[in-house]
């Protein structure tokens, strides 16, 4: 009686999990046929051995620089074998999945204002999803980003806050004029002039010596001396610069000199 439960108990268990073996095999699955021209779907179930289970319901996107045409983004997989579906309503009904076009671009890019230029090579022809990223002319930060997209045969301007700020050379001191000259700041640049007193191209400046070339205003009575970038007079003995630290006049001793200076006395 012990042995016939007994195998009575492995028939019974024997059958069940043939049962559910036939179960699972038998539930129903929706084909992974890739779509033309889309990326990989976003799925509610994981793909089991190349397979989505009833149930799951999965949504397409174009590629990159294609637009959507027909079809629908969102398919269901329901019913048996399985099939994919679209939502009519409050229904379901077949469908095969969205259509996307995918042209080339034949035109350049083009300017963009404020840019130099951007990083595409000209060509005949530009594949759908190609961008063209702009860049500042020299001697100006960019902020923000400037790029086109060719997207199905136009190209589409994607703006993220672009501008060209110049840079003030002078002021961050990056330029390289000379220390006798004065930095001007322009649009994209800079100039440099040499300061008075001296001679140059405003990178290279060099002192002008004006007691040797006669062109300082010292009186006849003084002596001219040379400095950095200008000149100073001076008075003999028994003499002061006038106001004009040009000219002599006498000491203030209460005697007036018995000689003025003149250019053969000094």
């Amino acid at each position: 009686m012990m042995r016939l439960l007994i195998v009575s108990l492995v028939v019974l268990a024997a059958v069940v999990t043939v049962s559910e073996a036939k179960k699972r095999k038998k539930i129903p699955t929706c084909d992974n046929k890739n779509l033309a021209n889309t990326q990989r779907p976003v799925c509610t179930k994981p793909l089991v051995k190349g397979r989505f289970e009833k149930g799951t319901s999965c949504t397409w996107t174009c590629n990159h620089g294609c637009v959507w045409v027909m079809g629908p983004r969102t398919r269901y997989c329901k019913g048996r074998p399985g099939v994919w579906k679209k939502s009519v309503g409050n229904g379901y009904q077949k469908a095969k999945g969205i259509k996307c076009s995918c042209r080339s671009c034949t035109d350049q890019p083009g300017d963009w204002p404020g840019a130099a230029g951007h990083d595409c090579a000209p060509m005949s022809s530009y594949s759908y999803g190609t961008h063209c990223d702009y860049h500042c002319p020299t001697g100006y930060n960019q902020v923000g980003i400037a790029e086109r997209l060719c997207l199905n045969g136009r190209w589409v301007d994607e703006d993220e806050g672009f501008e060209c700020i110049d840079i003030d050379e002078c002021a961050e001191g990056t330029d390289d004029c000379s220390d006798d000259a004065t930095c001007t700041n322009t649009p994209g640049s800079f100039t440099c002039a040499c300061n008075d007193g001296f001679s140059g191209d405003g990178v290279t400046c060099t002192d002008i010596n004006e007691c040797a070339d006669g062109t300082d205003n010292c009186d006849d009575g003084a002596t001219c001396d040379n400095t950095d970038g200008s000149f100073t007079c001076s008075c003999p003995d028994g003499f002061i610069l006038a106001d004009d630290d040009l000219s002599c006049e006498p000491e203030p001793t209460g005697e007036m000199p018995t000689v003025m200076p003149t250019a053969d006395t000094v």
